[in-house]
């Protein structure tokens, strides 16, 4: 039986880029507990300093608290291994479009990730089935 959206705690974005460090902002705003995992620490931390200046914008023009902002960071881990996102209850793959990436994802997602974790795509271009097939 497929999660409900009341029982999705833990949510992996893979891919700490425009896209993916927007989605784990959406996410630990609405109080999710995100992992961010990118293929290095500085990626990640380019993630997050993506992240933090959003933050600040909405800051400045009183859409959020300083508090709030602090708080969607601190719903915010991050890491490079995958072994962290075991317990997920969603991923949501943020990966540069290019197909031998996205099968390489997930073909590791599918030999860590617990069998009910929902696994999500963010391509644009690249057909979904042939991701699929890696999973």
């Amino acid at each position: 039986m497929p999660k409900k959206v009341e029982e999705i705690k833990k949510v992996a974005v893979i891919g700490a880029g425009t896209m993916g460090s927007g989605i784990a902002q959406v996410l630990a705003s609405n109080k999710k507990e995100v992992i961010l995992l990118d293929v290095s620490d500085a990626a990640i931390t380019a993630g997050i300093q993506n992240i933090e200046k959003s933050l600040q914008r909405l800051i400045k023009k009183e859409s959020i608290t300083q508090e709030d902002g602090s708080s969607i960071l601190g719903n915010i881990a991050k890491t490079t291994k995958y072994q962290d996102l075991e317990q997920a209850d969603l991923v949501i793959e943020a990966a540069y479009e290019d197909m031998a990436i996205k099968k390489d994802i997930y073909t590791k997602l599918s030999e860590i990730t617990l069998g009910d974790v929902i696994l999500a795509t963010n391509t644009s271009s690249l057909p979904i089935v042939e991701i699929a097939m890696n999973t």
